[in-house]
């Protein structure tokens, strides 16, 4: 291959989060709307997402690939373990039509998705499974039809907002001054964001911030102070009452549950 075949800065991949967790109870229900990148893997059946009238089966025959600005609520109907990977891909690969997508899966593939399971944080985040993760994700962006990519036609004032709740996790976002800065009231930017998401702004920030509390609380070894002050809480006390609300649990008694599970599944 020549130089000038292909010449892109832009078009890099770039992993958020990469870990595997048996599929809490909290999951279902839970709404995918976001503008990132997910894939999938699972250990077994009994989780599906759901758009409008459409139900895909997460089977653990396939990988799955959510693409940015899906609309979609995830099921659970029983216990599985799931491998997920939220990234980025840059242009030309960023627009991508909105839709669940089901991806073949060779012994390669499957070999490296356990392989990934297999490895503890620390190690997920060193070279060999970064370039694990990298191979999956790339091998999963290949099968996508030509079709799944073009400009995509969510609001882009949405999308805007999302990217900043995202950025934000660990300060208060204020729904009035978002909305200020795309020229709406309160009352117009939530109908736009509603419409959108199937949340409200509000509703939608609350899930990020717990869903990053969740993550911390299963891979860190920060005190649940730290972690109140990285996802924007005002304190511990007023963390665990919101934490409680949105999973049920404190997140002292999450973190348990979520370590006896580990420890369940290596034995």
């Amino acid at each position: 291959m020549y130089k000038s075949d292909i010449y892109t800065r832009s078009s890099h991949i770039h992993i958020e989060v990469c870990h595997f967790m048996p599929l809490p109870r909290e999951w279902d229900g839970f709404p995918m709307f976001a503008n990132f990148w997910r894939l999938y893997y699972h250990t077994g059946e009994g989780a599906s997402l759901r758009e409008d009238s459409r139900i895909t089966r997460l089977d653990n025959q396939h990988f799955y690939l959510i693409a940015p600005n899906t609309k979609a609520t995830a099921v659970l109907s029983q216990p599985t373990g799931q491998l997920f990977m939220h990234f980025y891909v840059g242009e030309p690969l960023r627009s991508a039509a909105p839709g669940v997508y089901e991806i073949n899966i060779d012994e390669n593939t499957q070999r490296t998705a356990n392989e990934l399971i297999a490895l503890d944080v620390l190690q997920k985040n060193q070279p060999p499974g970064v370039l694990k993760c990298t191979y999956l994700i790339a091998h999963a962006l290949c099968q996508l039809p030509e079709s799944a990519f073009h400009a995509d036609e969510v609001d882009h004032r949405v999308k805007e907002s999302i990217e900043y709740m995202s950025e934000n996790i660990d300060a208060p976002v204020s729904i009035e001054a978002i909305a200020k800065q795309h020229d709406l009231t309160r009352a117009a930017f939530i109908r736009i964001f509603k419409r959108a998401t199937g949340e409200t702004p509000y509703k939608y920030y609350s899930t990020l911030r717990s869903e990053r509390a969740k993550l911390l609380l299963e891979t860190s070894d920060l005190d649940i102070v730290e972690i109140a002050e990285q996802t924007g809480f005002v304190d511990r006390f007023h963390f665990s009452r919101e934490f409680r609300k949105m999973t049920g649990l404190s997140p002292a008694r999450y973190r348990q549950h979520q370590k006896g599970m580990v420890h369940i599944r290596r034995k």
